[in-house]
């Protein structure tokens, strides 16, 4: 029986999924949930850190920096669609009289459900939402497109495969 693929393709794929493998099984004490924030699902990704270590990650790139209101709404969705508690939505820095940050303004929800804003220092570890990516919602009709599109090239190639089969048997 003929292989489909020659060795050194199925070399390369082999480790490719040994490199996979050992990437997935890699400590981190990242996590990430999905919420829907006004209709738009985010994927939320939170780090047990200290403001110090991700500030210049976070500053500018979420969702609801800047914005209190953002920042516990997010924080509010998290609970009621998620369940997590204590999760730092950082909307903001505190500074010194000197314009230097000693902290970050943060929206959570307690155990009880209540939502909280307030100041951490910027050396204190907590769990805070590090990135918020929109999910792009997939259209139904693009869906079914696609599925009659692949549909049709299954079929061509299953079409081929059997002529090469009728012509190599006769």
């Amino acid at each position: 029986m003929k292989k489909f693929f020659p060795s050194s393709v199925r070399r390369l794929g082999h480790a490719f999924i040994a490199g996979t493998a050992l990437f997935a099984l890699m400590p981190t004490n990242a996590q990430a949930f999905q919420i829907t924030v006004d209709g738009q699902p985010y994927e939320i990704t939170t780090e047990d850190t200290t403001w110090n270590a991700i500030r210049n990650d976070v500053i500018g790139a979420v969702p609801w920096w800047g914005i209190e209101d953002d920042a516990v709404s997010f924080a509010e969705d998290a609970f009621n669609q998620q369940g997590e508690t204590f999760v730092e939505f950082a909307y903001g820095e505190t500074k010194d009289r000197f314009e230097n940050v000693t902290g970050t303004l943060t929206a959570f929800v307690n155990d009880d459900g209540d939502a909280t804003t307030g100041g951490l220092a910027d050396s204190v570890g907590s769990t805070y939402a590090i990135s918020a990516e929109a999910v792009p919602e997939i259209d139904g009709s693009a869906l079914s497109q696609a599925t009659g599109i692949l549909t049709v090239l299954l079929l061509a190639l299953i079409g081929r495969r059997q002529w090469r089969q009728s012509r190599a048997a006769g």
